[in-house]
């Protein structure tokens, strides 16, 4: 077997030091990246019956034709402070809430699965 020659050796090695450097240089390279924007709140509706109600805990089961129906059987929801209780363009209160009443639920898209599913933050309820 014959060995490579003392100089092809010293230019292997030459261009090794000289190129190692270049392959290298590309992870110098800083950029700045931004954050991701925050995802907007979806907003989310549906009407349903109001099944039960304890406090300003609601029991609803949506409409047969919503999406929510076929997610789940019944959703519980807080129509607490900063849920806003309408009747025809009138303001009331959670007070106002009976079961067997039709509601139009709004709400910002959060939810939990399960048997009975909940609703986060919802943010109005319309009386039908």
């Amino acid at each position: 077997m014959k060995f490579p020659s003392a100089r092809f050796s010293q230019l292997l090695l030459c261009g090794a030091l000289l190129f190692t450097p270049l392959l290298f240089s590309g992870c110098r390279e800083h950029r700045q990246v931004s954050a991701p924007a925050e995802p907007a709140a979806v907003s989310c509706s549906f009407d349903g019956t109001i099944l039960e109600v304890s406090g300003s805990t609601l029991l609803v089961q949506p409409d047969w034709n919503s999406e929510e129906r076929q997610r789940s059987h019944t959703l519980s929801l807080s129509a607490g402070e900063g849920v806003a209780v309408r009747r025809g363009g009138e303001t009331l209160g959670a007070a106002a809430l009976e079961a067997g009443q039709t509601v139009r639920i709004a709400y910002d898209g959060g939810r939990s699965e399960g048997y009975t599913a909940q609703l986060y933050h919802c943010t109005s309820i319309e009386i039908l």
